[in-house]
């Protein structure tokens, strides 16, 4: 990439990082409901309230990692990163760490997204990505297509943001991955595989524009 190029692609990139930026502004109020297909203790709906990681509450902040644990704790001990919550708690208070907090009627935390507006590649950028760390979905209200317009909103955001594709990594063989492939999502170029490194995780991406 040209010294010009990238000296732009920075400049838009800690745009989109500002604290200020809302990615959500397009959005209208019938867009952050997310209607459950299975009603639970008479909530028929998620909101979606967009918080950066510089206000996230303290309890939410508790509840994202109790349900992260829940979700993902045992996928990760058996994993080659192993489980190491005092780093997953710094990688949810990263300054440019974004979420998408999924709550019930009764202001619980029914899920939540977290992701980021990067390079898709730290030492030789070529493009700017929205790169999806983590959805993470309540056992209770799996099942009701919630991942799935969670990705819609996470794409719209990328389009809106005038990025031209999302990334995303996943654990070989979960069902995070197959989840992923039936969205159309494909190997990303910047994968281990084609560099011929053998790990337990594969990088996804999917073209927007």
């Amino acid at each position: 990439m040209k010294s010009k190029d990238l000296k732009i692609l920075r400049k838009k990139i800690t745009k989109l990082n500002r604290i200020e930026y809302n990615p959500m502004s397009k959005f209208v109020e019938g867009d952050l409901k997310l209607k459950l297909a299975k009603a639970d203790e008479g909530a028929e709906s998620l909101t979606i309230a967009f918080v950066p990681s510089k206000s996230l509450e303290e309890r939410r902040l508790k509840e994202c990692l109790l349900l992260f644990e829940e979700n993902m704790g045992d996928l990760y001990r058996k994993s080659s990163w192993g489980l190491n919550m005092d780093e997953k708690t710094k990688e949810l208070q990263h300054e440019n760490a974004r979420f998408l907090l999924l709550l019930t009627n009764a202001n619980e935390l029914g899920g939540f997204v977290h992701f980021r507006f990067e390079y898709d590649d730290d030492e030789t950028p070529s493009t700017g990505v929205l790169y999806l760390y983590e959805i993470q979905i309540s056992a209770k209200f799996r099942s009701q297509g919630i991942g799935t317009k969670v990705m819609g909103l996470i794409e719209r955001i990328a389009v809106d943001a005038e990025l031209p594709r999302v990334m995303l990594t996943a654990f070989r063989q979960s069902r995070a991955a197959k989840f992923y492939k039936d969205l159309k999502y494909s190997i990303d170029e910047t994968d281990p595989s084609n560099y011929n490194q053998v790990v337990d995780y594969q990088i996804f991406s999917r073209a927007l524009q």
